[in-house]
């Protein structure tokens, strides 16, 4: 990679060696893990989109630009929820990339709450205090969960998904 940087005229950088670029390095990875699976659910999500409020829109005169942001956008709605919802929990318990790059550092940069639990539970055997950070984790997780459900609408959307 420090190769192909160079040959671009990049100078070699030190991604996760330093602790003012190691929680952004962390950031960048994940985006990179995850927006190919953001992508398909949103994909799968357009490709059910029914055709006939298309036409409609068609016929009525709406721009491109209209037709998406008056029909695509909110049909699109309850997918992009649920797959932002899911990103959120999982970005909430990342463990595995930050703990093989970084294992927390350097200086504690990248050490998340899911690296912090599993130092205090399974290196320091602290297991009561491990467990209880552990419930606070689901209750942390728990809290946003039901801020995003509130204020996105998601229950509405499926009340009136159910009423139809």
């Amino acid at each position: 990679a420090q190769q192909v940087l160079s040959l671009a005229g990049i100078p070699p950088q030190p991604w996760a060696g330093e602790k003012a670029s190691a929680m952004a390095s962390m950031v960048l990875v994940d985006v990179w893990q995850w927006t190919p699976f953001m992508f398909l659910i949103i994909f799968a999500g357009l490709s059910a989109l029914p055709k006939s409020p298309f036409e409609a829109a068609a016929i009525d005169g709406a721009s491109p630009i209209q037709t998406f942001f008056m029909v695509t956008l909110p049909m699109l709605r309850p997918v992009i929820v649920i797959a932002s919802l899911l990103r959120i929990v999982d970005a909430i318990r990342t463990y595995d990339t930050v703990y093989i790059i970084t294992r927390g550092g350097p200086d504690f940069a990248t050490d998340l709450l899911s690296v912090y639990l599993a130092r205090v539970n399974f290196r320091f055997f602290n297991l009561g205090y491990g467990a209880a950070l552990s419930w606070i984790t689901l209750l942390i997780i728990l809290t946003v969960v039901l801020i995003f459900v509130k204020y996105t609408g998601f229950m509405r959307m499926v009340n009136e998904k159910e009423a139809r």
